[in-house]
C-alpha cells in the first residue's frame, strides 16, 4: 500500500501549511492569513487561546470584542482586564488595532 503524502504538514514541524508548490501562490497560506486579515478573540476568553492567538499573528492583528449579541460584554472585559499584558500590549488588543483599521 502507498503512503499518502501529507499536503498540509511541512515535514519535522507540527505547523499546519499549504506550501506554494500544492496551492501555485507565491506563499504559504498561513503568510497570507498573517498578513492580510485581523482576528478578535470574541467569546474565547481562554489566555492559552488568545496567547495562541497572538503567537501566531502577532498583537497587531488581534483585536477586542465581546461577540454581542452572542457573548458577555461583563465577561469579555474581565478578560481583557486580567490578562497578563504589558501596558502597549493591552491598548494595542484593546482600541490601538481596531483604531488603526479604518484609519481613525
Amino acid at each position: 500500500m502507498r503512503r499518502r503524502r501529507s499536503c498540509c504538514r511541512d515535514s519535522g514541524t507540527s505547523t499546519a501549511t499549504l506550501k506554494p508548490e500544492l496551492t501555485g501562490l507565491r506563499h504559504p497560506v498561513s503568510t497570507y492569513l498573517r498578513q492580510n486579515f485581523h482576528y478578535t478573540f470574541a467569546n474565547f476568553n481562554d489566555i492559552p487561546t488568545y496567547a495562541n492567538l497572538v503567537a501566531q499573528v502577532g498583537v497587531s492583528r488581534v483585536a477586542f470584542s465581546a461577540g454581542y449579541p452572542f457573548g458577555s460584554m461583563r465577561a469579555a472585559r474581565s478578560f481583557l482586564d486580567n490578562l497578563p499584558l504589558p501596558h502597549d500590549d493591552r491598548a494595542s488588543s484593546s482600541h490601538r488595532n481596531a483604531e488603526r483599521l479604518p484609519g481613525l
